[in-house]
């Protein structure tokens, strides 16, 4: 084992245990440190969070395949930045060019030889810090110099998400910038974007435009980012936010917190306020997850706000005959939305998805029943049948609005406080 500092830090992605115990083990023999992910979504994360020199990636990946998860990574990181390695199962000629085609800078096989990963993995690192040494300086500010940005805080299939400062505002304070990929981004060398690409640029664009727009009329409220700015600029379209402050429930769980029947109950009630507000306004989020809500502590309680807007969608519009797209989080979206056909209840599906995950722990199969799952999981029967009735795979069975469902849990919330005073006495 090498002592010190590390000579650079690997993010490696492979659902197979085995894989990542012996790469991890010889990349930490050669004076690496590693951190290790099972799925693309969780890859993404880790991007953000990391200060990463090279990702080691397999192609054949839960969820977010790994084409898809090396398409976004290319969209918020240059080869320069942040070299990515394929390690895959995959053989076939054709999924090999479309890796390179996207961006990845070497290519691997299984089964594989660890000495000469190694020896890929030294190569690229020194690669990439030899262009940067050699890079001019890049301009790290946009609208005109007024916004300079800080780090990246979360990577979409077709933006970026960063944190920045307001240069013209006392104390500089610090805001958040949306940027849209626009529709002739290449990465060096990768290729023109297709006919497919340009379609659904175009919706993620309308996408985009819609997010501003609805956030002007939602910032009214405390628990919503509000709108500071849009503009485009080079071609590039740009969304400010207001930087709430506090962590991410994805952070929470991260950390192992599981909420009681008393927090979940809390929770709800809180989130379902937000929800009848944003369905009031005829508006669907589509993309409630943990990442997209932020946990603030202040006044001696919790507070939570919903942010990212990105997937909303008017209940009025109607689904592309030309173009099918899923926007939202596999896990946590419907069966209805992968259609493009969501509905308000679609939100209270998600919602009941998270406060199953931060009530357990783990996030069951969608359609296994929350009692045969996780049947020592929530300590309260009153609580599991409410999360049964959200989660409804068929959205008739579900509550219809976000108020229903809220007129059953606030009750249950004064029950559940009564309870803890009682045992607390």
């Amino acid at each position: 084992m090498v002592s010190g500092e590390p000579l650079g830090q690997i993010l490696l992605v492979d659902e197979d245990p085995a894989v990542n115990q012996q790469l991890k083990l010889r990349l930490e023999q050669a004076g690496y440190s590693a951190v290790v992910v099972e799925s693309g979504a969780k890859a993404l994360e880790a991007i953000v969070h990391h200060p990463l020199d090279l990702v080691l990636m397999e192609l054949a990946l839960p969820g977010l395949s790994g084409l898809e998860l090396l398409q976004m990574i290319r969209s918020a990181r240059s080869r320069m930045e942040l070299p990515v390695l394929i390690l895959s199962s995959r053989t076939d000629s054709n999924t090999m060019v479309t890796a390179f085609d996207l961006g990845a800078d070497d290519y691997i096989t299984k089964p594989f030889n660890p000495e000469v990963v190694l020896a890929r993995i030294r190569s690229q690192i020194t690669l990439a810090a030899t262009k940067r040494a050699s890079a001019p300086q890049q301009q790290n500010s946009v609208g005109k110099g007024r916004y300079q940005i800080e780090r990246l805080v979360g990577i979409g299939g077709f933006s970026q998400t960063y944190l920045a400062r307001d240069t013209h505002r006392p104390g500089n304070p610090r805001c958040v910038i949306k940027r849209l990929q626009r529709m002739d981004d290449k990465d060096g060398e990768g290729k023109d974007w297709t006919d497919e690409h340009k379609k659904v640029m175009e919706i993620a664009k309308a996408a985009f435009e819609r997010e501003a727009d609805i956030l002007e009329k939602l910032g009214s409220h405390p628990h919503i980012p509000k709108l500071l700015a849009h503009f485009e600029e080079d071609g590039q379209f740009y969304t400010v936010q207001n930087f709430v402050p506090g962590s991410s429930l994805r952070q929470q769980s991260n950390q192992g917190v599981i909420w009681s029947p008393a927090q979940t109950a809390y929770f709800l009630c809180e989130l379902l306020k937000i929800l009848t507000f944003v369905h009031q306004h005829g508006v669907i989020h589509g993309d409630i997850k943990p990442s997209n809500i932020i946990q603030t502590q202040g006044d001696k309680r919790t507070y939570f706000t919903l942010i990212d807007f990105g997937a909303i969608k008017r209940i009025e519009d109607q689904p592309s005959e030309h173009v099918t797209s899923f926007i939202g989080t596999i896990g946590y979206a419907p069966y209805e939305q992968y259609s493009g056909r969501p509905r308000f209840n679609s939100d209270i599906f998600a919602l009941g998805r998270v406060a199953v995950e931060m009530s357990t722990g783990t996030l069951p199969e969608i359609g296994e029943s929350l009692e045969e799952a996780i049947p020592f999981g929530f300590g309260d029967p009153r609580l599991l049948a409410i999360l049964e009735r959200m989660i409804a795979t068929d959205a008739d069975e579900r509550y219809p609005t976000a108020q229903s469902v809220l007129e059953e849990i606030l009750p249950l919330r004064k029950q559940l406080l009564a309870e803890l005073a009682a045992v607390r006495s």
